[in-house]
């Protein structure tokens, strides 16, 4: 089982890299679609678990139910940490002590309602799902 996570871990490097350099070059929307694509070889991901994989079953059922097509949110994941990161670099140590995540709506909702002496200490990034709703709606329009 080891050699599998280093292989998903590797993987997942290597998507972060591709997603970093496209997002350092402004590339358009439709470049990070083809991610997955330029990464693995062959049709499909060979990964136990994989989300190339899990997307080959998935797609299929829910155009079957009438869905166009089927989005996954780590996209919009991998901007919110790009995102953050940079915010982090910004802001941590000189400006505030530390800085917690924004990217789920329930946990920084929570923090600034538990701590609400330090709601600037929450990332101001908007959310994975709100980034990956962003691209859908620029590649297909608002409607």
């Amino acid at each position: 089982m080891k050699g599998t996570y280093t292989s998903l871990n590797n993987l997942r490097r290597q998507v972060f890299e591709e997603v970093a350099r496209l997002a350092y070059e402004q590339a358009p929307y439709e470049a990070f679609n083809d991610v997955p694509y330029h990464i693995i070889s062959g049709e499909y991901g060979t990964y136990r678990d994989s989300v190339f994989l899990e997307r080959a079953v998935v797609r299929p059922l829910f155009r079957a139910l009438g869905f166009n097509g089927v989005w996954q949110v780590s996209a919009g994941a991998d901007i919110c940490t790009l995102q953050e990161a940079e915010e982090f670099l910004k802001l941590v140590p000189e400006k505030q002590p530390f800085m917690g995540t924004s990217c789920c709506p329930a946990w920084s909702a929570m923090a600034k309602k538990l701590v609400p002496e330090h709601p600037e200490m929450i990332s101001m990034a908007l959310t994975p799902m709100v980034f990956t709703g962003r691209m859908v709606k620029h590649k297909f329009g608002k409607d």
